[in-house]
């Protein structure tokens, strides 16, 4: 649809209001669907991972607090899956 209204600009008459505001609601669709919602999933994806990952460092600080007081560490409490990544 665009490269049609580019090339009847171009070549013929400019298209009018409605044609282009119609074209430059599809082109934000296009935007939303192929850039700007995959980038708020991986951005959010992340966001999780992140969350995740300071759990275990806080999780890591307390234990090793516990274990310098001469308690017995909790090490029980950090998800061994951490440790392969």
């Amino acid at each position: 649809m665009l490269v049609d209204i580019r090339h009847e600009a171009t070549h013929n008459e400019l298209p009018s209001l409605a044609l282009l505001r119609l074209a430059a609601g599809h082109a934000l669709d296009w935007l939303r669907a192929s850039y700007w919602q995959r980038q708020a999933d991986h951005v959010a994806a992340e966001h999780a991972r992140i969350r995740q990952l300071l759990q275990v460092l806080y999780y890591a600080y307390i234990c090793l607090g516990t274990a310098a007081a001469g308690a017995v560490p909790c090490l029980h409490m950090l998800d061994r899956a951490w440790c392969s990544r």
